[in-house]
């Protein structure tokens, strides 16, 4: 299997995205809707926003999850007594208790890896994040420490294919909803403090994993595009950390009811100049 693994994927995308090249899907087309991409799913295991829309295009490319019971080891060993040899799966574990993983024993957090399942007692196992190839994990300790597992299958695609035009067309037209949406998180971190402005926060890296995966897509499928578009650049990429990273210091920082009021005032600016310079982007294309 090849291990993939590069700007814009976390643990669990990139194990997802590398099973689908496994299976000979160009996943890069996975990526040709992210653009627009709003309703993104919290996930409590993860701590992160994901991305629906990348799970249903692979889907349609041919990669189908189906996330299987895992509540319990009992659950873990039924579900895994249900697999194929061979049978690709994606397991989730405390990084503390993944034995390559640098964090081995240390800092705990969420983690995910690729295993091929074998009704041997050693499964291989591949982790594209730490660049790990075929290590090896017994089954009574994935069954003891797994926190959340699905198995991936190749399924017959669908004719589907990104609509470039449309995805343009989506962001240019959306802009008011992006902006409202804006203006509410902002009012939310104002009254609901640190806690507000951390999810914020989260939502705002996962719109920076879309882009850098729409980028990514254009750059391989439609390089003609992304020159005419001409904002998907270094520095458009700057600007939305620098959103981030002002919401992680506003979801910290001890302030005054002013000093923080002033700080989302910024933050709320900076945003709505992103979310304009993109739209007018788009609509520069297809006018």
């Amino acid at each position: 299997m090849n291990i993939i693994h590069f700007r814009g994927l976390n643990c669990y995308s990139n194990s997802l995205v590398s099973v689908a090249d496994s299976f000979g899907i160009d996943y890069t087309l996975a990526f040709g809707n992210l653009w627009s991409e709003m309703d993104l799913r919290y996930d409590q295991f993860r701590e992160k926003y994901l991305s629906p829309y990348l799970l249903g295009n692979l889907n349609a490319l041919g990669c189908s999850l189906t996330i299987l019971p895992s509540e319990t080891s009992g659950d873990i060993e039924d579900s895994l007594s249900g697999l194929n040899n061979g049978d690709c799966v994606i397991i989730g574990m405390d990084r503390r208790l993944v034995p390559w993983n640098p964090f081995f024993g240390g800092i705990s957090g969420p983690h995910y890896f690729v295993a091929e399942y074998a009704a041997d007692d050693s499964i291989p196992c591949f982790d594209p994040t730490f660049n790990v190839r075929n290590e090896k994990l017994r089954r009574d300790y994935i069954i003891k420490r797994a926190s959340r597992i699905s198995v991936l299958k190749p399924r017959a695609p669908e004719p589907w294919l990104p609509d470039d035009m449309a995805e343009l067309r989506t962001v240019a037209e959306g802009c008011g909803e992006r902006l409202r949406r804006v203006t509410e998180w902002i009012e939310r971190c104002r009254s609901g403090g640190g806690n507000e402005a951390e999810q914020f926060a989260k939502y705002v890296e996962a719109l920076i994993n879309n882009r850098s995966l729409y980028r990514r897509y254009l750059d391989k499928r439609a390089p003609e595009l992304l020159d005419a578009l001409g904002v998907f650049n270094d520095s458009l990429f700057r600007r939305w950390s620098a959103v981030k990273h002002g919401l992680v210091k506003a979801s910290i920082a001890r302030e005054s009811a002013r000093r923080s009021g002033r700080l989302m005032d910024e933050i709320g600016t900076f945003a709505t100049e992103l979310i304009n310079s993109e739209s007018n982007a788009a609509k520069g294309v297809v006018g």
